[in-house]
């Protein structure tokens, strides 16, 4: 699967392109949100991970926003903070998988793999 990974702490970016690179997925990585608006018009992904706190746009917005582009393909936000009710049905209504940090690189490879059966 061809996935984009949104999310500005680098270290975890670079864990994770590495266990899903491992698994045979194409991975490309960008730190905030006005960058992966522009990856995303450009570059046709099957799943989209987005940390929910980025600079410039937020990851919920890029997910909504690129849902509506894209409804069939997969999307999953993550935050290390405790996301409250507002957010939850947000979740709900854009059809998208939610991780909290921090999570163990295998939980969030599992989910991705799960998205491509």
């Amino acid at each position: 699967m061809n996935i984009l990974i949104i999310e500005d702490e680098k270290t975890l970016c670079e864990l994770l392109e590495l266990v899903l690179i491992e698994q045979g997925h194409t991975v490309s990585l960008v730190y905030d949100g006005d960058d992966a608006m522009n990856l995303i018009l450009a570059n046709d992904y099957d799943v989209i991970v987005a940390d929910m706190t980025l600079p410039g746009i937020c990851g919920m917005n890029i997910i909504q926003w690129a849902q509506k582009r894209n409804p069939e393909k997969h999307y999953i936000l993550m935050s290390g903070y405790e996301i409250n009710e507002n957010q939850k049905d947000l979740i709900k209504n854009v059809s998208c998988h939610f991780i909290s940090k921090p999570f163990h690189l295998k939980e969030m490879s599992r989910l991705i793999n799960s998205l491509g059966s």
